[in-house]
């Protein structure tokens, strides 16, 4: 079922929502003004947003980016409005937006939501199980 058929809001433990959208993915959830309407509001409740590859664009469409640190995949910098882009940073965290470059930066994705969420030890202590080493 789609997020946004579900109601709103209910649950009191969302704490992040993500997007890994990737070619064609994204330009649908651009489209849909529902997908708009939730992470605007996502936003504005405090929720972690976090989005990989393609879909950082999302965040910079709404003006989320803003004044923020950021990173996309490459093709896709110039869409993020705003943003102070990173364009060599594998996973950026500035305020409660996560961005990923590319799928193949999924594992430095993945430890950045871990950091944010969770802390630096279990994000280390994540690491340290599935031994990724860069």
């Amino acid at each position: 079922m789609p997020i946004w058929s579900c109601p709103r809001w209910t649950c009191p433990t969302l704490r992040c929502w993500s997007s890994p959208a990737a070619w064609g993915g994204v330009e649908a959830l651009w489209a849909d003004d529902r997908v708009s309407a939730l992470i605007q509001e996502a936003a504005g409740k405090g929720v972690w947003l976090a989005a990989l590859c393609a879909a950082p664009i999302l965040l910079g469409r709404w003006g989320l980016l803003d004044g923020r640190k950021a990173t996309s995949y490459p093709t896709r910098h110039g869409q993020l409005g705003k943003a102070e882009v990173l364009p060599e940073a594998r996973a950026v965290s500035d305020g409660k937006f996560v961005t990923g470059h590319a799928c193949g930066s999924a594992f430095d994705f993945g430890l950045k939501l871990v950091e944010v969420l969770r802390g630096e030890e279990a994000a280390r202590a994540v690491n340290d199980v599935i031994y990724y080493r860069r």
